[in-house]
């Protein structure tokens, strides 16, 4: 009988490692995301002569205040040559989708 809580017990901490891994992987790619977002946000402003932030954010459905945050957050990202956040991880048997998405966020 102890065998098998002591089994289970560690089944419930592999999980939960898994899991935990799984969370900071995903929680990576969100900020490398978030921070490609805000930069291709402010090349639409720019882009073809400047638009106003309040257009580009209507088009993707934000308020004008959060193209306004987006686009202050990325100029202050390029003034200080910000890099995008690093990925250290290349999802092992991630789907063809998560790797398609990476590439794209990458170029």
């Amino acid at each position: 009988m102890k065998g098998t809580k002591m089994s289970t017990e560690a089944n419930h901490i592999e999980a939960l490692k898994r899991l935990d891994n799984n969370v900071t992987r995903i929680e990576a790619l969100m900020k490398f995301a978030l921070w490609e977002r805000r930069h291709a946000f402010l090349d639409a402003v720019h882009e073809e002569g400047p638009r106003s932030v309040a257009s580009v954010a209507r088009e993707i459905n934000l308020s004008r205040v959060r193209g306004h945050d987006l686009v202050t957050q990325a100029r202050r990202e390029r003034l200080l040559n910000e890099s995008p956040p690093y990925l250290s991880f290349r999802p092992n048997g991630a789907p063809n989708l998560l790797d398609t998405l990476i590439d794209e966020m990458s170029r």
